[in-house]
């Protein structure tokens, strides 16, 4: 799981060292979306 605030990179980690494609996002206990390896690949494409 990461926060709202966690880093893309930081993010990239959690799912290669956890073994997943994709990780919910939080506020506080409340997950407020989802984040795959795609949509991370997308940004770095895009150079965001």
């Amino acid at each position: 799981m990461a926060e709202e605030d966690t880093s893309i990179g930081d993010m990239l980690d959690i799912m290669t060292n956890e073994n997943v494609h994709h990780i919910p996002v939080l506020r506080g206990k409340k997950v407020v979306g989802m984040v795959s390896r795609h949509d991370l690949l997308n940004i770095f494409i895009a150079g965001k």
